[in-house]
C-alpha cells in the first residue's frame, strides 16, 4: 500500500475492559494498488460501532470497514465485518496476495476469488483448502465459463484455465484437450493438443501459421513428434518456428515466422541447408537490427541505437555499400564466399582509405573503424566516438577519436589480437582490447588544424573518392 493518508487518525484500542471505546467512529484510508496489470485506485472506510450486528444480535464488539477500489471504468466495493477485531463474515481483501478476495461466514472462509487480468476464478475451500467446484470466467469479451472440480487443492475433473491455456482434467490427470492460446486473453487460439497423463501424444493442430485461417497437423509420441512438421512457438516474442523431422532428427531446413500486426503479411526467415536463404532477419545487440535476404545474399541491413545513431548498408550481388546516418557513403563491402572472408575498403576520420580482410568474422589484417553507439558515462576510463583497429604484422594498433578534442591517443602492442567483427557494441570490445594483459605503448598525436572560420576542434574533411 502506498500513497496512503486518513481523514482521522485511526483508534489504536477499539476496546477496553472488554468495553468498546467508541460508539460510532469513522476513518478513510486513500491508497494505490497494482492488481496483476491493471492499476487501480482504492479507499477503505472503517466504522466502529458499539451496537448489536443487525443480522447477528448477540455481537456487539464489532467493526465493520469497506475497500472500494476504482479501475478504468468500474468500481468494486467489498463489506467486511470484524469480531474482537477478528475476521468473521464478508470480503477480505489478502494484503500479501491482492489478486485473492476471501469470503467468511461466522469467522471461516469459505470461498476465495481471485481476479487475474483476463480471468475471475471463484474457488470454494474446506479447512482453508480449495475444495469442491470451481468455475472461471472471462472477465471481457464473450465471458466464457469453465468448471472444475478440485480434490485436496489438486484439479480433478473438469477443465482449468491456467494463463494461456485450457487443460481438461480427468481423475487428477491431464487427460483428454489441451488448447493454447497467443495470449491470456483467451480470445485467438494456436494451438490444440491431445493430451495423456500430462504427456502430448496423438494429434496436435496448429492454427494460422504462414497467414490467417491456416493450419499444420501434426504427431506427437511420448510428447516428440518423430516425424513430419514440428512447429513451435516462443511464449514471449511470439515467433514460430517450423522444422522437418525424420525419425526425431531435425533437417537444416527450417522457417521462422514473426508476429503479424494490423492485418499485414507476416514476415519470414527462410533457412536452407543450415544457411539463410530468404525472408527478414531481426536482431539485436546494443543496436536494433534488420536484415533483408534473397537468395542466400544480403540486400539490405538497417542498424538502429537512436534517432542521430543509425546506419544502412545496401548490397547488389557480393558488393555492399555502407552508408552513415547523414546517408554519406562511408565503406564498401566485398564478399568472396569460396574463401568464407570479407573484404573492407572504409574512410578514416581525416578522410584516408582503410582496408581490411575479415576471415571466418575475426580480422585477420588491414584497419576496422568502429563507432561507438553507447553514450559514454562520466566514469567510463575510454571515452571514445570511433576507433580504428589495425592489425599487421608489426602486432597490433588501437586509435581512438573524440570528436570534442584536437588529439587522438594510440595505442599499441606487438602481439597480434583477436578481433571480431561485426561488433556492433563496439565499447566493450575496445575496452576490453585495452585492458587485456598486453601492455601497450601509448603515443599522442594531433587532428588537422581546423579550417579558418571553422569552429575549433572540428577536423578537416579531404574530399577523397572511395575506390573498391
Amino acid at each position: 500500500m502506498s500513497n496512503r493518508t486518513t481523514s482521522k487518525a485511526a483508534p489504536k484500542n477499539t476496546y477496553k475492559d472488554g468495553q468498546p471505546l467508541f460508539r460510532h467512529i469513522q476513518y478513510r484510508i486513500q491508497c494505490n494498488r497494482n492488481v496483476g496489470r491493471q492499476k487501480k485506485r482504492c479507499y477503505k472506510i472503517v466504522r466502529f460501532f458499539n451496537q448489536r450486528h443487525p443480522l447477528h444480535r448477540n455481537l456487539q464488539r464489532w467493526h465493520k470497514t469497506r475497500l472500494c477500489c476504482f479501475y478504468p471504468n468500474t468500481r468494486t466495493c467489498y463489506d467486511s465485518f470484524y469480531k474482537d477485531d477478528v475476521k468473521f463474515e464478508g470480503q477480505f481483501l489478502n494484503e500479501k496476495n491482492q489478486r485473492q478476495i476471501y469470503e467468511y461466514k461466522n469467522g471461516v472462509p469459505e470461498k476465495v476469488i481471485e481476479n487475474d487480468s483476463y480471468i475471475v476464478s471463484y474457488f470454494g475451500l474446506t479447512n482453508e483448502k480449495r475444495e469442491g467446484l470451481c468455475v472461471q470466467q472471462q472477465r471481457f469479451g464473450p465471458k466464457n465459463k469453465w468448471e472444475i472440480v478440485y480434490k485436496n487443492e489438486q484439479p480433478y475433473e473438469g477443465l482449468l484455465v491456467e494463463e494461456n491455456k485450457i487443460i481438461t482434467y480427468k481423475a487428477g490427470q491431464q487427460t483428454g484437450l489441451l488448447w493454447e492460446y497467443e495470449s491470456d486473453d483467451l480470445i485467438k487460439l494456436n494451438a490444440r493438443y491431445d493430451i495423456v497423463n500430462g504427456v502430448k501424444n496423438g494429434k496436435a493442430v496448429i492454427f494460422d501459421v504462414y497467414e490467417n485461417g491456416d493450419s499444420i497437423q501434426m504427431e506427437y509420441q511420448g510428447g516428440v513428434v518423430q516425424n513430419g512438421t514440428l512447429v513451435t512457438s516462443d511464449p514471449r516474442t511470439r515467433i514460430k518456428k517450423i522444422y522437418t523431422l525424420n525419425n526425431g532428427v531435425a533437417s537444416s531446413d527450417s522457417t521462422y515466422l514473426y508476429p503479424s500486426y494490423d492485418g499485414k503479411p507476416k514476415e519470414y526467415l527462410k533457412f536452407q541447408n543450415g544457411k539463410i536463404k530468404e525472408g527478414t532477419e531481426y536482431k539485436y545487440n546494443l543496436i536494433a537490427i534488420t536484415n533483408q535476404y534473397k537468395n542466400y545474399l544480403l540486400l539490405e541491413s538497417r542498424g538502429r541505437y537512436d534517432d542521430d545513431r543509425e546506419f544502412t548498408i545496401k548490397c547488389t550481388g557480393l558488393k555492399c555499400r555502407f552508408y552513415d546516418r547523414h546517408h554519406k557513403l562511408f565503406a564498401y563491402y566485398l564478399y568472396d564466399t569460396l574463401n568464407h572472408s570479407l573484404s573492407i575498403i572504409a574512410k578514416d576520420v581525416t578522410g584516408d582509405s582503410l582496408r581490411a580482410k575479415i576471415v571466418n568474422d575475426t580480422l585477420a589484417e588491414g584497419s576496422i573503424l568502429f563507432y561507438n553507439y553507447k553514450r559514454a558515462k562520466r566514469d567510463d576510463h575510454f571515452i571514445w566516438d570511433k576507433a580504428i583497429v589495425t592489425l599487421d604484422k608489426s602486432g597490433t594498433s588501437i586509435t581512438l577519436f573524440n570528436e570534442k578534442y584536437d588529439f587522438y591517443p594510440v595505442y599499441f602492442t606487438s602481439q597480434r589480437m583477436a578481433v571480431p567483427f561485426p561488433s556492433y557494441d563496439a565499447n566493450p570490445l575496445i575496452i576490453s582490447l585495452l585492458t587485456s594483459e598486453q601492455i601497450f605503448k601509448v603515443s599522442y598525436r594531433q587532428v588537422h588544424p581546423p579550417i579558418v572560420g571553422q569552429p575549433h576542434g572540428r577536423r578537416l574533411e579531404h574530399k577523397r573518392r572511395l575506390d573498391p
